[in-house]
């Protein structure tokens, strides 16, 4: 998959970390799509203009978060994160301004800054999903991001190709036929799926169909008192609509069709899932979501 990583860290606070996952997502992406300030910038450049064009040029900025990031000062004692010169406050600045997904990385036992700690400027950081990385478990960590990544980019990458389409067809028609595309394209119009929660246990799904939102949760809820049983959960706009029990097989591939209500017409969702073989709490390994017969989401 073609996705350019931006890596924002603070130098005393995760720089050995930073190294260690620059060089996992270097070894699976490629060199030429890790940003990482000591070895891609050359000596003379200017930092902050070059700080733009590479975040400009990335998917995805990943924000490692430690212990220090927050309350890390400088000489004179105040916050290095309140000076609008600070480094990682312009990288993550410039991202959230050029509407970038961006992803908070909490590093062993550190806990997301609350908005009213942040900077103005930074406050819609509070708001993001962050994901972890523990020193006891970093290659798991470090491939669940990798994973949590790219269906990130795919996602954005197909409701970037849906926009463009749908762009393209309305400005290929007449003025006085207007009107009609407009009543067709509203009822067949592809669904947008972006997912904003992806953990071991659960997928959650914010969908734009006829620009109507639903939020869909899907979870592993709990293990059963047979060992052989887990129970699933399907969630949406916080009502249960399916509860139910499917075996603990690796190999097996679980399907559940559900109807959503939308005005006259009826959503048809399948949604299709495996999970590993873990004897007690199991990991959802993969996870297929389809809308009226057409895959919007994949994580084959």
């Amino acid at each position: 998959m073609d996705c350019k990583i931006f890596i924002s860290y603070r130098r005393n606070d995760t720089f050995a970390t930073a190294g260690r996952l620059y060089d996992r997502l270097e070894a699976h992406f490629g060199t030429d799509n890790i940003f990482l300030d000591v070895d891609n910038l050359l000596p003379g450049v200017d930092f902050v203009k070059e700080l733009r064009r590479s975040i400009d040029d990335c998917d995805i900025i990943l924000v490692l978060i430690g212990s220090t990031w927050l309350d890390s000062t400088d000489n004179n004692g105040k916050r290095k994160i309140d000076n609008p010169n600070d480094f990682v406050r312009i990288e993550i600045k410039i991202a959230l301004e050029k509407n970038k997904i961006v992803i908070p990385v909490l590093i062993e036992d550190v806990e997301m800054p609350r908005s009213r700690s942040l900077p103005e400027v930074l406050k819609p950081l509070a708001s993001r999903q962050a994901s972890k990385l523990v020193h006891e478990q970093f290659n798991t960590d470090v491939k669940r991001l990798i994973q949590i990544v790219e269906v990130l980019v795919k996602n954005k990458n197909l409701e970037s190709n849906k926009l463009s389409s749908k762009k393209t067809n309305v400005t290929k028609v007449s003025q006085r036929h207007q009107k009609a595309i407009n009543v067709k394209t509203k009822e067949t119009i592809a669904a947008v799926v972006n997912v904003i929660n992806f953990t071991k246990h659960s997928r959650t799904f914010r969908i734009n169909v006829n620009n109507t939102v639903y939020n869909l949760i899907f979870k592993f809820n709990y293990w059963t008192f047979s060992p052989d049983k887990n129970l699933y959960q399907i969630i949406v706009d916080d009502d249960i609509i399916w509860e139910g029990i499917a075996n603990k097989n690796k190999n097996d591939i679980y399907k559940k069709a559900i109807k959503i209500p939308d005005d006259n017409k009826d959503i048809s969702i399948i949604l299709e899932w495996q999970h590993s073989a873990a004897f007690f709490f199991q990991d959802i390994e993969c996870c297929r979501l389809k809308i009226n017969g057409k895959i919007e989401h994949d994580e084959n």
